[in-house]
């Protein structure tokens, strides 16, 4: 498992920590708070892009935060953050047959 200075989840740990206050909170949360909350912060993207790169990039790293609560929601702790990553990682071994898996299923024009 990756360990940047000790962050188990390596630049993503601050994330991690700065949620960890409302842990409770985030727990509470009914599952569709996270897509509906990532679909606010993809409508923020949009509001940003192209005229505001920094504002764009941010709102990405916004659903980023919003993913790792979601995790945090299901029970996870950062070191199970950091193996479910790993574990996922090994499947994008093969980028182009997921590339293809998406260009089949959004059409040529919209994949990678």
């Amino acid at each position: 498992m990756s360990n940047v200075n000790g962050a188990t989840l390596g630049p993503f740990q601050r994330i991690w920590d700065a949620w960890s206050p409302a842990d409770t909170r985030i727990r509470m949360q009914p599952v569709n708070h996270f897509p509906r909350v990532i679909e606010m912060q993809f409508d923020e993207f949009w509001a940003a892009w192209p005229t505001d790169r920094a504002g764009a990039l941010n709102e990405v790293v916004d659903v980023i935060s919003i993913a790792l609560n979601w995790l945090r929601w299901f029970g996870c702790s950062d070191r199970d953050v950091a193996v479910l990553v790993e574990n996922r990682a090994k499947r994008y071994a093969d980028p182009e047959a997921i590339l293809q898996k998406y260009k089949g299923l959004m059409g040529p024009e919209d994949a990678v």
